[in-house]
């Protein structure tokens, strides 16, 4: 009896310890904010409207994107019995705040993170959804489509995989001298075996690839090899693609905002810089159209005291000797 008076006492004067901002136990109106109206209905306040819902501190924009559930990039959704496999949950309004529900099937899965790790049996593949929550309890988005992962190969697992690689040139055009990685894409998760490149009608199990005037432009294609765990491909080797074309000048520029600050920019430039290191490149930039002598790199940090100003920024690339 005692502890529940006093239980009573800090009810009245503190309110229901955890419960939620918008919620009206003590008081029979609400404080009107922006999306929490002045009206208690059964003991929580009205949210402005359907898309907002109590949490602790009123109400809250509830969630309306579906997350997506996608493999690695450049698999498939099939996976090699055995071998590991990752995918991702993926949320366009992503922030450090927001925790992810993972299933496989109608079973919640433990982990709590934006991407999701198992090892490929009989027991882990299968109808991946995810849903993101966000640190307010009632804020959580609709659940994803389902993803389904298949095993290839294993005691009960599907032998032959229908899916025809990719191959990837990452750039059009390149200076002579440059090196390009290529990628053989659209392969099972945990394929570890020998990927054989065919360029220009040579076969490397190398991904580099120097360009010069012998290769520039040529055929290259990619095949999958010595079959795991009992797995064959009906189509192992990818459509043709080609190498990139030999280039002397720069194609075009502009400027992009950097990955991490929007007040970081890039001069990008066609082809990509790292396909003209034959050639030495000099960079200009200009601020409401002042040239700046101190940014010579190909980026440049804007610098600005907090208020609010629109800057006409360009740059400009040159190769050297043009």
């Amino acid at each position: 009896m005692f502890l529940a008076l006093i239980f009573l006492i800090f009810f009245n004067f503190f309110g229901l310890p955890g419960v939620d901002g918008a919620t009206c136990i003590t008081k029979s109106t609400c404080a009107w904010t922006d999306f929490t109206l002045p009206l208690c209905i059964s003991g929580t306040c009205k949210c402005f409207n359907s898309s907002f819902v109590p949490i602790r501190s009123g109400c809250g924009l509830q969630m309306t994107h579906r997350p997506v559930v996608s493999a690695q990039q450049g698999k498939t959704n099939q996976v090699i019995s055995g071998q590991s496999f990752e995918l991702s949950c993926y949320f366009d309004k992503y922030n450090d705040y927001y925790t992810f529900e993972w299933y496989l099937g109608e079973t919640k899965l433990s982990t709590r993170s934006n991407t999701y790790t198992a090892v490929a049996d009989e027991n882990t593949v299968g109808s991946f959804t995810c849903r993101v929550r966000t640190s307010a309890r009632l804020l959580t988005s609709p659940l994803s489509y389902f993803f389904e992962v298949v095993k290839l190969g294993g005691a009960s697992g599907q032998a032959t995989s229908n899916e025809r690689p990719t191959i990837y040139v990452p750039t059009n055009s390149a200076v002579g001298g440059s090196t390009v990685i290529l990628e053989c894409n659209n392969i099972p998760m945990g394929y570890t075996d020998t990927i054989i490149y065919t360029v220009n009608g040579v076969n490397t199990t190398y991904s580099s690839v120097v360009i010069t005037s012998a290769n520039a432009g040529k055929y290259v294609t990619c095949t999958l090899t010595s079959p795991s765990a009992g797995v064959t491909y009906s189509r192992p080797t990818s459509a043709v693609g080609n190498l990139p074309r030999l280039t002397t000048s720069i194609s075009s520029v502009s400027v992009v905002v950097g990955i991490g600050t929007s007040q970081r920019l890039v001069c990008a430039l066609t082809p990509s810089a790292i396909y003209l290191q034959s050639s030495p490149i000099t960079y200009t930039w200009k601020l409401n159209g002042q040239e700046i002598p101190s940014e010579t790199s190909a980026t440049y940090l804007v610098v600005h005291d907090g208020g609010y100003e629109v800057y006409d920024v360009t740059c400009t690339a040159q190769l050297s000797g043009q």
